[in-house]
């Protein structure tokens, strides 16, 4: 009798000593973990291209083929500067951002650009010998004029000719020498990016002006055109006391301090992401055009699956997206981050591709 009491005591040891797995968050718990955490980015920027005659050409982009707002004015490209927005996220207590390069550094080919500067400035300088040679020919009408009839002029007519004739020289010198500043040599020049304002904009803020964002600086790029990750930093390198949550590389399945870990997939970044792997995105989509709400910036949450097994650089998810989503955190169902988003296939707003995250790791660790 007293063995079947201990044994009974012991099953009921066993059985309340036992644990059951915690299950994952649901989406709202993750967007409500990370919602303070991701950033709307705003970058106001042009190009200029110095010529080797030290001419400054000034543009905003390359649109089928053409120099959008073109212009060697200076106060006028900054009026009409470019402007493009993407997501972030906190992965610091000192301010540090992770995006994609070509949200903070937008990407352009250059031997297009100069090979079409060079078409466009032949056209211009073809233009300017046009008006040079037409000045010498009426400079040279005037000069037989004054030859062969000089006797029979009066002297206000000749007066007259002959300030006409100095104006025309004047406009002659003028526009040759201009003309000599458009010897353009593309092997000698390069285009410049220049960023006039790079800052974020908070979820949950309204933002309804420039002076509502706050500055940022470019920290560093990953150089490799594959790896499309960049870091910007606060001015003041201080992430806001309200950002709770920052992304980072652990593990965030409780059940590995639960004890109950048997059954579930370890988070290492080194590991492929497998097919079906639930994966979610949070960014703004579409910039602030889609963010702007009555109660001010809402980030959105997106979810799908991984379409493609990762390879050693990016994934491939069924996660959808707009233009704005470049940069955007992509998590798992615990919320740990396993890429950037950077991407979407071509033809298509359901499928995108994500720069893995050991990457991003990488390069916060060199800086």
């Amino acid at each position: 009798m007293k063995s079947n009491y201990l044994s009974y005591i012991l099953c009921l040891l066993i059985l309340f000593s036992c644990k059951n797995p915690l299950p994952s968050p649901k989406p709202e718990e993750l967007y409500d973990r990370f919602e303070k955490s991701v950033v709307l980015i705003q970058n106001k920027y042009y190009y200029e291209i110095e010529l080797n005659t030290g001419v400054i050409k000034y543009f905003t982009g390359f649109y089928q083929g053409e120099l959008q707002n073109s212009t060697y004015k200076k106060e006028e490209i900054i009026e009409n500067s470019n402007i493009a927005y993407g997501t972030g996220f906190f992965v610091t207590k000192d301010g540090l951002i992770a995006t994609n390069r070509h949200v903070v550094s937008p990407e352009i080919n250059e031997a297009d650009i100069l090979n079409k500067l060079k078409t466009d400035l032949d056209k211009e300088v073809f233009q300017m010998e046009t008006m040079i040679t037409a000045k010498k020919r009426e400079i040279d009408d005037i000069d037989d004029l004054l030859y062969y009839y000089y006797d029979r002029l009066s002297y206000s007519d000749i007066r007259e000719l002959e300030t006409k004739k100095a104006e025309l020289n004047n406009e002659r010198e003028f526009w040759s020498e201009v003309r000599t500043k458009f010897d353009f040599n593309p092997n000698k020049s390069k285009v410049r990016l220049v960023v006039l304002n790079l800052s974020i904009a908070y979820n949950n803020t309204y933002v309804t002006k420039d002076e509502d964002y706050s500055e940022c600086v470019l920290k560093s790029i990953n150089e490799t055109p594959e790896i499309d990750i960049a870091l910007i930093q606060l001015k003041n390198k201080v992430t806001p006391k309200f950002v709770e949550n920052i992304f980072d590389f652990e593990d965030h399945n409780p059940n590995i301090e639960n004890g109950t870990m048997e059954g579930f997939e370890q988070y290492n970044l080194n590991n492929s992401l497998k097919i079906d792997k639930k994966v979610y995105m949070i960014g703004f989509n579409h910039g602030p055009s889609i963010a702007n709400t009555e109660d001010g910036l809402k980030a959105q949450l997106t979810q799908g699956t991984v379409s493609q097994e990762s390879d050693k650089r990016r994934v491939l998810y069924s996660i959808p997206s707009l233009e704005g989503s470049s940069g955007s955190p992509v998590i798992d169902e615990w919320g740990n981050l396993v890429a950037i988003n950077f991407a979407k296939v071509s033809g298509t707003q359901n499928f995108n591709y994500g720069i893995i995250a050991k990457h991003l790791k990488k390069l916060i660790e060199e800086n």
